[in-house]
């Protein structure tokens, strides 16, 4: 990819942000000002040819911080939907990709990211946005990082929404050692709705007063049991 020479820019203004890109992450942005503060900005940004950020928009808002001027190249034939490919520094994640694909229209990914935001409040921060994520994927499949990189997102909401009220009836086990927001717990779930066409509350609730779950170290033995258990309570 053929690169122009190097510039150099007090202009902050200059700069815009490409739809679908990430969001500013504060922490990034303390790390980054702190190494600066250190060693000086060593690294150029990436922008296309009308100044979008293409990679680089955290040492953008640090050079803004610090009132010193920013370097940066231009990228010729830039297609945005390879931006994520151009981002070495930190790879993108499952919620990045839905963001993207929220910011470019996908109606799928927009009510998805309404829910994660919903349910990761409701549950104190415990349910992590990419595992909520994952349980509103229609399927078995856990691929969630490909469909979201191609823009295939499908979400199966009520299914989920009856998944996430079975782990809120298990998170409310006393026990420190038992995590119900989990991504092994949601998988669970999600696979015993799928066999037993719909996972019946009352079965969940003797579950919760009568499991050992916090005892299974490892996820295949949770798996085992609490399958076990459900099979037990749906005879």
């Amino acid at each position: 990819m053929k690169q122009q020479e190097i510039k150099r820019t007090l202009n902050y203004n200059l700069f815009t942000k490409i739809i679908g890109n990430r969001t500013l992450d504060p922490k990034n942005v303390k790390r980054i000002k702190e190494s600066v503060e250190s060693i000086g900005l060593q690294t150029p940004i990436m922008v296309n040819y009308k100044h979008g950020i293409i990679d680089g928009q955290h040492r953008l808002q640090v050079a803004k911080e610090l009132g010193i001027a920013i370097e940066y190249f231009v990228v010729k034939n830039f297609k945005e939907e390879n931006i994520h490919d151009l981002q070495i520094s930190k790879k993108w994640t499952a919620f990045d990709f839905a963001q993207r694909n929220a910011a470019t229209g996908n109606k799928e990914c927009i009510q998805a990211l309404e829910i994660c935001n919903d349910w990761h409040i409701d549950s104190k921060k415990k349910f992590s946005k990419t595992n909520i994520l994952t349980l509103l994927l229609t399927g078995l499949q856990n691929n969630i990082l490909t469909k979201l990189k191609q823009n295939d997102f499908v979400s199966d909401t009520s299914r989920a929404c009856r998944i996430y009220n079975c782990i809120k009836i298990l998170s409310t086990n006393k026990n420190d050692k038992f995590n119900s927001y989990s991504a092994n717990i949601s998988r669970i779930l999600k696979t015993l709705d799928y066999q037993f066409k719909g996972l019946d509350y009352k079965i969940i609730e003797k579950i919760n007063k009568k499991h050992y779950l916090e005892h299974y170290s490892s996820a295949k033995d949770q798996t085992r049991y609490l399958t076990d258990l459900y099979k037990k309570y749906a005879k």
